[in-house]
């Protein structure tokens, strides 16, 4: 919920991009999605009205903002890779990850992610690498 509201509350979205068949739409809020479900710790405790202002620069919303994220690597404006290596993430591993279709590289080497792993990542036919090692899954 506090995805959906993030990105229904941000200024910077046009009507146009609010297409719910807008690809890019969707890969911003898998990444929300995926972003607080696990719990990085500036977000911890954080109610969806007071998500715009606590999330850092680097998320804000614009046309081509899953690109812009420090984590995230794309290609032709599409999601490829995401590196969140070391960074004390606490959470699950979030099912929207699948809907990254163009998904190649998931590094979340060495955090605490817990829980089980999805099985909506077997979806992703793009993915190449799942570094998950040196975290807390079974």
């Amino acid at each position: 919920r506090k995805a959906i509201d993030w990105l229904l509350h941000d200024h910077s979205t046009s009507e146009l991009e609010f297409e719910c068949a807008n690809p890019f739409l969707m890969e911003r809020y898998a990444l929300a999605v995926a972003y607080l479900s696990a719990k990085y710790p500036s977000l911890e405790n954080v109610t969806s009205s007071s998500v715009l202002g606590l999330v850092h620069e680097d998320m804000a919303l614009h046309p081509d903002a899953q690109c812009r994220w420090s984590f995230v690597t794309c290609h032709g404006g599409h999601v490829t890779d995401i590196y969140l290596i070391k960074k004390s993430l606490s959470g699950t591993i979030a099912t929207e990850i699948a809907l990254l279709p163009r998904l190649r590289v998931l590094d979340l080497v060495w955090n605490k992610i817990s829980s089980t792993i999805p099985t909506e990542l077997g979806t992703l036919l793009e993915l190449e690498f799942l570094w998950i090692t040196l975290n807390q899954l079974s």
